[in-house]
């Protein structure tokens, strides 16, 4: 079935796993090579309320060029997050220093 809000088509019932890249712009599934672009989209995609003992895992890309999102997030489904390679911003944008920081060390790895 097609999500009105997002767009996404559900896979089957592969609900244990769900990744999250806030800069993806292509197909979106929630597999990790066609993830969603936002965290609305990636609880639409959990466990329903009933699996309270085996939440979904949400795993957000750190390790990309938007790792940010401004949105804040209510969440009234149980779920795992996991900033996934690297630190991640949920409910605002990062500050001037902490992109400059992260430059830096992108610059130092090379």
């Amino acid at each position: 079935a097609t999500l009105p809000m997002t767009g996404i088509v559900k896979i089957g019932n592969n609900r244990d796993n769900i990744w999250v890249d806030f800069g993806w712009s292509g197909t979106m599934t929630g597999a990790q090579s066609a993830p969603v672009n936002d965290l609305w989209a990636a609880m639409s995609l959990a466990h329903p309320e009933g699996h309270a003992n085996y939440p979904s895992n949400i795993k957000i890309k750190g390790d990309v060029a938007t790792t940010y999102t401004p949105h804040p997030i209510s969440l009234d489904t149980p779920a795992k997050l996991f900033a996934n390679n690297g630190p991640i911003t949920i409910g605002t944008t990062p500050t001037k220093a902490t992109r400059l920081k992260r430059t830096l060390r992108k610059l130092l790895e090379e």
